[in-house]
């Protein structure tokens, strides 16, 4: 039995998605001041849908509320969008 279940877990390759998309959301929100092109297209290929909600983004995961994220359309931390990086990936991932 056991050579069987080695053979069918060496045969099917796993990859580390929440160190990936982690080290995405932290590129691409390392200088965060606003939502731009880039920002805006990077959460919309990692599944997230993004809305204007008053003086924030708001941004869901999978259209699932129970996955979302407030980020300020004019962010004046210099380290709030690693802060929020990490937020969001201990949220979703």
């Amino acid at each position: 039995r056991e050579h069987i279940l080695t053979a069918i877990l060496n045969s099917n390759s796993t990859e580390d998605l929440h160190e990936q998309k982690t080290k995405t959301l932290k590129e691409v929100l390392r200088d965060y001041r606003d939502m731009n092109k880039r920002v805006k297209d990077t959460f919309e290929d990692l599944g997230f849908s993004i809305t204007a909600d008053g003086k924030h983004w708001k941004v869901t995961y999978q259209d699932d509320e129970r996955y979302t994220y407030v980020l300020p359309k004019t962010a004046s931390d210099h380290r709030g969008g690693l802060n929020a990086a990490a937020d969001i990936a201990n949220i979703v991932y």
